[in-house]
């Protein structure tokens, strides 16, 4: 069965309603005899809220860190998936909340980093998926 890369981010993820739509997507590409890897990006504005984390003050990264703590569980709630994601989200935003604590107020060029240099950069922290 050949391989088929479906990629997904920003407005096309944004809610309930999109990620049924790449459900049916997923759903149309199996039925065509595809196998589909399925890659998103984040939700719209995430991207600006992380590089804001990485300049702000203690403040800042604390209520930029609240806010993206309810934007993960309004989704996942509104996907009713919240209670089977609970565990690793929660532990994935402590370990975001540690690596942030980690590093040093704007210290230029972090937002250019790559995988490599954020691994050197913010230590333990990991998406529980791995890189």
């Amino acid at each position: 069965m050949p391989h088929v890369v479906l990629k997904f981010g920003g407005t096309s993820i944004a809610g309930p309603e999109q990620w049924r739509v790449v459900g049916d997507v997923v759903a149309q590409r199996l039925g065509e005899g595809l196998r589909p890897v399925v890659v998103h990006s984040a939700l719209p504005g995430v991207t600006d809220l992380l590089s804001s984390l990485l300049d702000g003050g203690d403040t800042e990264r604390d209520e930029g860190l609240a806010t993206l703590s309810r934007r993960v569980w309004a989704l996942a709630s509104e996907l009713d998936v919240r209670e089977e994601v609970e565990a690793d989200v929660g532990r994935e935003l402590e370990q975001l909340r540690a690596a942030l604590d980690g590093l040093p107020r704007g210290a230029p060029g972090r937002r250019d980093l790559g995988p490599e240099a954020w691994r050197r950069q913010a230590g333990s922290w990991r998406p529980a998926s791995g890189w």
